[in-house]
Order: structure tokens, then C-alpha cells, then sequence
């Protein structure tokens, strides 16, 4: 997976308007909930440069380093590890939903509308597992 989200990244990064493009609202705003529940939806501004890094960096070092723990801890039996595939299914959203919204700030007019679709397409119904 990091020969494949790495120079994804790293392109992006390198066009020096990932950071800048931040600010840019893609969707409509989400509707606001009652302050009573506790508000898991993904939000577009939380697909950020520092977010998507951190991101990588889990999937990278983290992640590994924990299946190996977790492996031991439980004798292989990795498939009900909730708390570890909570933090993986996040990470994965995070660097996905980055990715999908700087190729729609980024492209170029004639695709612009289609990419836009797309990354809120994604974003929309979205929620961070907990």
C-alpha cells in the first residue's frame, strides 16, 4: 500500500498548492445536528495536508507495528481486533477522502464538475467509526 499512496501524496504535495487549497469549500455544509448527539460525520475540512500525512504515517509505522503486537497478544486472531480495525477503517477515509479532494481542487476545468461529484459523492453519508 505505501508504493501506492506515497507518490500519490507526494505529487500533490510537490505541486505546492496543497496547503493553500485547504480553504476551499468542494460540498454544501452538513446540516447541523442536535447538540445532544454526538456528531461522528465526516466533515470536508477534515481532509487536510496534516491529516492525510499523519494518516500515511500510521498506515506506514504504526499499523504494522501494531498487527505484530496484536498477532501475538491473541494468537493470530486478528479479524476481532475491533479497536485496531476502528483506527485502520479512519486512517484509510482520511488519506482517501484527501486524495479525492485535491484531485478535484487540482483538475482542470473541463473535469472539475465530475471530480467534485466524486469527492462529495464520497464525503456524503461518511462517519468516522467509533
Amino acid at each position: 500500500m505505501r508504493k501506492v499512496l506515497l507518490p500519490l501524496i507526494s505529487v500533490l504535495l510537490m505541486q505546492g498548492q496543497a496547503s493553500a487549497s485547504e480553504d476551499k469549500s468542494l460540498c454544501k455544509p452538513l446540516e447541523p445536528l442536535d447538540p445532544a448527539i454526538d456528531d461522528l460525520r465526516v466533515q470536508e475540512s477534515d481532509f487536510t495536508e496534516a491529516a492525510a500525512l499523519g494518516a500515511l504515517k500510521y498506515l506506514e509505522e504504526d499499523a504494522p507495528d501494531r498487527l505484530v503486537k496484536l498477532a501475538d497478544e491473541v494468537g493470530g486472531d486478528l479479524e476481532n481486533q475491533t479497536e485496531f480495525w476502528i483506527g485502520y477503517s479512519n486512517t484509510l477515509m482520511t488519506v482517501h477522502g484527501y486524495l479525492l479532494k485535491q484531485r478535484a481542487l487540482e483538475a482542470p476545468p473541463s473535469e472539475k464538475d465530475e471530480r467534485v461529484k466524486e469527492f462529495c459523492a464520497y464525503l456524503d453519508g461518511r462517519h468516522w467509526v467509533d
